[in-house]
Order: structure tokens, then sequence, then C-alpha cells
């Protein structure tokens, strides 16, 4: 069964298929693979994109305080005032489901 969240107007979804009518900024999760794939516009076509392996990247991080205060949409870090990573999307800071 999989399991989705809305944060921001951004759709998570954890489930071993791609979730069907994605919207553009989207994020899925497949759990066989482990693999983490965002919906994004490449060369003017609209696709799932892997993104790199959670092994591979080193997030930027800084307290509530210290955000990026005119981050560009889509910029992730990881917040250690709330130890959540998060995201700017819709022109607000929002946290990524821990659950």
């Amino acid at each position: 069964m999989p399991t989705r969240q809305t944060k921001g107007g951004v759709r998570f979804t954890q489930d071993v298929s791609a979730p069907p009518n994605p919207s553009l900024g989207d994020e899925w999760y497949n759990p066989t693979t482990n693999k983490l794939y965002r919906f994004a516009n490449f060369n003017n076509t609209t696709q799932w994109a892997e993104t790199p392996s959670f092994a591979t990247v080193v997030l930027p991080s800084w307290t509530t305080a210290t955000r990026p205060t005119t981050p560009a949409a889509g910029t992730l870090g990881l917040n250690t005032t709330t130890n959540v990573v998060e995201a700017f999307i819709s022109n607000a800071w929002v946290a990524f489901p821990t659950s």
C-alpha cells in the first residue's frame, strides 16, 4: 500500500510503483530499490529523475535562525534546531515527513 503525504503543495510518495498524475516537484521513494526520484522538466519533457544516492549527498545545515534568507525554490538542508530535513517550496520552508 503506498504512503502519500502532501506538504507545501508537493506530494511525497513511498511505493514500489511511480505515483499516477505527478506534478512538477513531486517526490517518489521506491523502498525496493532504495531510490528517490523527483518529477522534473528536462529538455521540455516531464519525467521522473533519479536523485543522487542518500549516501553520497551531503546537505547543508543551518538552524531555524540562520536559514538562507533568499533561497532558490527546492533548496534542501538539515535544520539542526528541529533535526529534520526541510525544503524551500512555494516561498516557505517545509519539513520532510519523518514517518
